[in-house]
């Protein structure tokens, strides 16, 4: 996995997180696709490459506060109209578990 990170950066990714089983690789916009065409030359199995909104800043909610928001972008994702929902909030586990029950 080190390895394949070390080839990310040298093709031009600003950063890499190494996760279980897979490596996210972060970019500039414009560094996207020759960030991809890089690894791909190697041989390196790509599973998705997208532009997202990564936030600068991560927010902790209190318990009520939390609850609100999910339901807020659930209600958001359920429109026609709406591609994407995205936020800056950081959800515990038990939020997210007691949201779901």
């Amino acid at each position: 996995a080190e390895e394949l990170a070390l080839e990310a950066i040298d093709a031009g990714a600003e950063d890499v997180r190494i996760e279980n089983n897979y490596i996210e690789v972060y970019t500039k916009p414009e560094e996207l696709e020759p960030v991809r065409e890089a690894l791909g030359q190697k041989n390196i199995s790509i599973a998705s490459a997208e532009l997202s909104m990564v936030p600068q800043t991560i927010v902790e909610l209190e318990e009520k506060a939390a609850l609100q928001t999910l339901k807020l972008l659930d209600k958001l994702e359920e429109l026609d109209e709406v591609q994407h929902v995205s936020s800056n909030a950081d959800f515990s586990d038990a939020i997210l578990e007691k949201y779901q029950a």
